[in-house]
């Protein structure tokens, strides 16, 4: 299991939601990559 930012539709950050979601499985021609962190835009 892994913890991922989603939302359910458009509109403002007040719609993201963290969840916990089954660990994706990368196909035979696909990688798996993972992210230790991210910093996003700063207004």
């Amino acid at each position: 299991m892994m913890r991922a930012v989603e939302y359910d539709g458009y509109g403002g950050p007040q719609g993201l939601e963290i969840r916990t979601v089954a660990r994706p499985q990368p196909g035979a021609a696909e990688v798996h990559v993972r992210v230790h962190g991210t910093n996003g835009p700063v207004a």
